[in-house]
């Protein structure tokens, strides 16, 4: 009788054992594709900060290219960066209230490679001509990351936004598309 209540124990204990053993590893695994998870989210964040500052530099570089001393703009400068040699174009617009001041926006959107990874790249230029001026233009960005940039009269002020992503420019609206915006004022 005794021998009877022990049959099915050890198969009591093997079941356990087992549970407890899949349980811990349904959690190792969890844990693991969580952090592949975070892995790519952080490659795919610096992939687009990555473009967003190599925009920076190349959207400068075009910048110190248009010759802006004696207050002369040269709006058809070239925008050489990422193997891509491109002719920059101007919008100019006029400050409401103020004589006759100049601003030239210049913006655009290049396709290159990062590490084998298609990225874009957003830039916009703006350039506020206040060097024949006798007053200060205070100019209103829209749909930018600042409100607006004050230029003091006599000075070309220069206002860089720039966009990385981590997809083609054609492949913004990709659930996965990771945005860094840099800013440069001066």
């Amino acid at each position: 009788m005794h021998k009877k209540h022990k049959e099915g124990f050890a198969l009591l204990i093997t079941i356990i054992v087992v549970g407890v053993l899949l349980t811990i590893g349904v959690s190792m695994l969890d844990i693991t594709v969580k952090q592949l998870q975070l892995s790519a989210t952080a490659r795919d964040s610096e992939l687009a900060f990555m473009a967003a500052s190599a925009g920076i530099e190349c959207t400068h570089a075009t910048r110190l290219n248009m010759g802006l001393a004696g207050g002369n703009i040269d709006t058809t400068a070239d925008f050489y960066c990422f193997e891509t040699n491109e002719a920059v174009t101007a919008v100019t617009e006029s400050v409401v209230g103020d004589s006759d001041p100049e601003i030239y926006q210049f913006s655009d959107e290049i396709d290159w490679t990062i590490d084998g990874q298609e990225v874009c790249t957003q830039y916009d230029l703006y350039l506020i001509d206040a060097a024949t001026e006798n007053t200060d233009i205070d100019y209103t960005f829209i749909g930018q990351g600042v409100d607006s940039k004050e230029c003091l009269a006599g000075n070309i002020c220069t206002i860089i936004f720039t966009r990385g992503y981590n997809n083609e420019c054609t492949d913004l609206d990709n659930l996965r598309t990771v945005q860094r915006e840099l800013t440069i004022d001066f």
